[in-house]
């Protein structure tokens, strides 16, 4: 049984949240990173050469709000429609895998 992490929905909180741009980064700086920093440490930030705090702030000034605006309208006001998407995708992707497994930890991050 796959057990999903929705943790991209602070992000996606945190963007509607902020209505002015230049508020952006602290929004997703507090709501997002901040509260996620373990995992997202773990499993995006390190292994994407972004090891430090520092650079993972620099990193998303520098991408800033329009880099994700695309992202956000997609998903727009039907986040559950965005999730069963996932999860059908997901489940014909593991399927074809062949994947049997019992337990699988799925974490959808931004």
């Amino acid at each position: 049984m796959v057990k999903w992490h929705w943790v991209y929905r602070d992000f996606v909180l945190a963007s509607i949240k902020s209505q002015d741009p230049s508020e952006w980064f602290r929004e997703i700086h507090q709501s997002y990173i901040q509260a996620h920093e373990r995992l997202l440490n773990e499993i995006h930030f390190t292994p994407k050469g972004f090891p430090t705090k520092d650079e993972v702030q620099k990193r998303l000034e520098c991408l800033g709000y329009k880099r994700f605006e695309k992202l956000l309208n997609a998903i727009g006001n039907d986040v559950e429609g965005f999730e069963k998407r996932l999860i059908s995708i997901a489940n014909n992707l593991l399927g074809k895998l062949g994947y049997t497994g019992d337990d699988q930890d799925i974490y959808v991050i931004v």
